[in-house]
């Protein structure tokens, strides 16, 4: 390996480090209206449940300036009385029959886009003329 290939290999590690550790500040489990709602981040993915153990959404998330953008990749059984287990959207369609239902199930699959305002033990989203939703640090 020729000492250019030997930095461009250390120079594509350093860059794939710093997507990773822009994420750091988000780690972790957040709470809002009192607990009632969680939202727990790792380096890739994030879930969002409800304080009695409801799971609900899975997803990825990416961070672009002070944009956090959230694709749901799965919707836990527990929501349609299910299996309790992981669904993506795909093995949903081949469950849920019916037109009402599939819209809401479409609903929660849809990447939203919101701006994020991380202050200490307190997260600030906002998405779009919707009100503000403030997250704390659990």
């Amino acid at each position: 390996m020729t000492n250019k290939n030997i930095l461009i290999c250390v120079l594509g590690i350093l860059l794939i480090g710093n997507l990773n550790a822009q994420n750091n500040n988000l780690l972790g489990t957040w709470v809002k209206n009192n607990g009632e709602i969680q939202r727990s981040f790792d380096n890739v993915f994030y879930e969002t449940f409800t304080s009695n153990g409801v799971i609900g959404i899975r997803g990825t998330y990416n961070i672009r300036g002070n944009s956090l953008i959230l694709t749901p990749t799965h919707l836990h059984g527990n929501i349609f009385n299910f299996e309790p287990r992981w669904y993506s959207q795909a093995e949903l369609r081949g469950i849920i029959r019916q037109p009402d239902t599939w819209e809401i199930v479409e609903f929660f699959f849809r990447s939203s886009t919101q701006t994020y305002i991380l202050r200490g033990n307190t997260l600030t989203l906002t998405a779009g003329n919707d009100p503000s939703t403030v997250w704390t640090r659990k």
